[in-house]
């Protein structure tokens, strides 16, 4: 069972008139007690992507799977809780 399954996330953000696409098309499983290294080089959003895994931004497209809860189903409320745990 995967602890977290991103299918096809994707988050771009408004720049003035601009879009600026910050993640395309992400599909990831992590499994518990797996050990996750995110790298790359500077504006290729990985900071992004932490801010998605970590429940503090659930403004993006894609699915987020987490413990067998889609993110985008839940309440703000049980995203808090769950980011608080």
């Amino acid at each position: 069972m995967s602890m977290i399954t991103l299918r096809n996330v994707s988050k771009c953000v408004k720049d003035g008139e601009n879009h600026l696409q910050i993640l395309n098309g992400i599909d990831l499983n992590i499994d518990q007690g797996d050990l996750v290294s995110v790298v790359g080089k500077s504006g290729s959003g990985k900071t992004t992507l932490l801010t998605i895994l970590s429940l503090l931004d659930i403004d993006f497209d894609g699915t987020y799977i987490f413990l067998d809860q889609d993110i985008k189903k839940l309440s703000k409320k049980k995203v808090f809780e769950l980011r608080s745990r």
